[in-house]
């Protein structure tokens, strides 16, 4: 295209005419892999990693539930604040998610997720902070998109470790990158409701 750009100004008709020609080229198609869904055993493997007795195991049990139950993206996790987290009249949380594009969509959490969720912005102390980011790096007062990735890394490589004929790492690391932590959402629906 941008030779046809650039012929376009030294001879006008041979540049159509060789810029039509490239338009009749059939694309190439990049390979399309199936994206590929964690067992239910492999998922509950996974939920059941993180140490909730320790601060970090707590918050990386807390986030997976939370990024399950809702199909939410790292990034809305990232930005997720204490005033985005609401509650109806049966005292259910909905998470109110800023998305792609800046567009918020809310979401309804089911009863355990919920649970979690308030009992850990409780125990961090701050459910009085609106603006506060519900989740936070060990350094930073709220995670990025790397953070999250790097924590599902870590849970996938020691579930590999600990169950190496079941947990088939490589398959369920790539259903995460897809969507951005992604695949297992639809994974844990189907096997767990939302």
């Amino acid at each position: 295209m941008s030779f046809a750009r650039y012929a376009q100004n030294r001879d006008f008709s041979a540049a159509v005419t060789f810029r039509e020609a490239l338009y009749t080229l059939p694309l190439k198609k990049g390979n399309t892999k199936e994206q590929t869904v964690m067992s239910r055993e492999e998922v509950k493997i996974l939920m059941n990693l993180p140490n909730p007795e320790t601060p970090l195991g707590y918050r990386d049990r807390v986030l997976f539930s939370v990024m399950y139950a809702s199909g939410a993206r790292a990034q809305e996790m990232c930005d997720l604040t204490v005033e985005d987290v609401l509650h109806n009249d049966a005292g259910d949380v909905i998470l109110n998610l800023l998305g792609k594009g800046r567009k918020r969509r809310r979401v309804k959490l089911s009863s355990a997720p919920s649970r979690m969720l308030d009992a850990y912005i409780k125990k961090r102390g701050i459910e009085t902070r609106s603006a506060c980011c519900v989740f936070s790096s060990q350094c930073h007062p709220n995670m990025s998109v790397s953070g999250i990735e790097e924590v599902f890394k870590k849970y996938i490589a020691l579930a590999r470790k600990e169950n190496p004929t079941l947990f088939r790492c490589h398959e369920a690391y790539n259903s995460m990158s897809y969507a951005g932590i992604w695949g297992f959402t639809e994974c844990y629906k189907k096997h767990f409701g939302s």
